[in-house]
């Protein structure tokens, strides 16, 4: 794997010239591995960026993608990515400053000028609606002031008529008739009380105070069950995977497995994490990402522990191998959590 130092771009090993800016690669040093895993660490940062445009998580999409910008600055995809998040938000003003630096880095990007387009219609839409409804406004405005001006002098009038006809009516007017409250009846106090006969009672379905809900195995779909008999199939002594949800709106896979505290130190739990991803982007080829979890089990009474959160994209996968080392993998995983004492 080789990358250009202009357009800053992954390239495979064979190929001689940018098909981007044409500019001719140098050939690749044999181990010369250090221009691939700078690049493999913007590329995992701009994946996890993206899944949390995807997401709608706009503040961490636009900390991933600005962390990528310190590396690559001249990266035209990063300033490309920041428009969109910017554009979906709702910030326009934002997305096209970002999609103008993108054609500034690449002025022959059709799909940046495309999207800059797009921009500035809709702002330009904006600014004519807004100017539209201020004039409209401004119209209802004074005729709602005239409307209540007229309003009030009509009521004046209606007073002063009201207040001259009361000076020169008699004192011999009947007096009002006394008013008389009427009480609603009440509701009866020993109504029957027993259940209707045949009606199941509202708590039958209810688990107990205190018992957490059980979730059936039955609501897991065929996918998601192949998918978890798939990875069942050749994990370490110890090592369960207990729950596989996928996630079809945005292509995300969310695997739960468990392992015994006596094993969970940070290596094993990294390799497992690994390999799990692994095999659910190879038995599911629409996944393009995958959440693990892991859980540590006692095995005296004391509650299972989350002590791992990880997410991982499948361009930052693949290219790690069969047997990544656990400094590549902590690379590779984003936004992670972790509840153990790590050394």
């Amino acid at each position: 794997m080789r990358r250009c130092e202009d357009c800053k771009i992954i390239l495979d090993s064979n190929v001689k010239f940018c098909p981007k800016c044409g500019k001719q690669i140098a050939p690749e040093e044999a181990g010369d591995m250090s221009c691939f895993d700078g690049a493999q660490h913007v590329a995992s940062i701009l994946a996890s960026a993206n899944l949390h445009r995807i997401r709608q998580e706009w503040d961490a999409a636009i900390n991933d993608a600005t962390e990528a910008l310190k590396f690559e600055p001249k990266n035209p995809d990063i300033p490309s990515m920041l428009g969109e998040i910017y554009e979906q938000r709702g910030m326009l003003d934002e997305a096209a400053i970002w999609y103008q630096m993108a054609l500034e880095a690449d002025p022959n990007n059709a799909a940046d000028k495309t999207r800059l387009d797009r921009v500035s219609r809709k702002m330009a839409s904006k600014n004519a609606r807004a100017k539209d409804s201020f004039s409209a406004f401004n119209k209802n405005t004074k005729i709602g002031a005239l409307v209540m001006a007229g309003v009030l002098l009509i009521i004046v009038c209606v007073a002063i008529i009201v207040s001259r006809n009361k000076n020169g009516q008699s004192n011999l007017s009947a007096p009002p008739k006394p008013t008389t409250r009427v009480h609603a009846p009440e509701f009866p106090q020993n109504g029957p009380t027993a259940p209707i006969t045949g009606s199941p009672s509202p708590n039958a379905s209810m688990p107990s105070a205190g018992q957490p809900a059980k979730t059936s195995a039955a609501l897991r779909t065929e996918g998601e069950a192949k998918v978890k008999n798939d990875l069942a199939q050749g994990q370490p002594a110890g090592v369960n995977v207990d729950d596989v949800i996928a996630d079809p709106r945005q292509d995300v896979v969310v695997v739960t497995f468990s392992m015994p505290a006596a094993t969970a130190n940070k290596d094993n739990i990294l390799s497992s994490a690994g390999a799990i991803a692994r095999s659910v982007f190879a038995s599911n080829t629409q996944a393009k990402f995958v959440t693990v979890r892991c859980l540590v089990t006692s095995g005296d009474s004391s509650p299972n522990r989350i002590v791992f959160v990880g997410d991982i994209a499948r361009a930052t996968s693949e290219p790690l191998g069969a047997s990544p080392a656990t400094a590549s993998l902590e690379k590779a995983f984003t936004n992670q959590f972790w509840n153990i004492q790590t050394k």
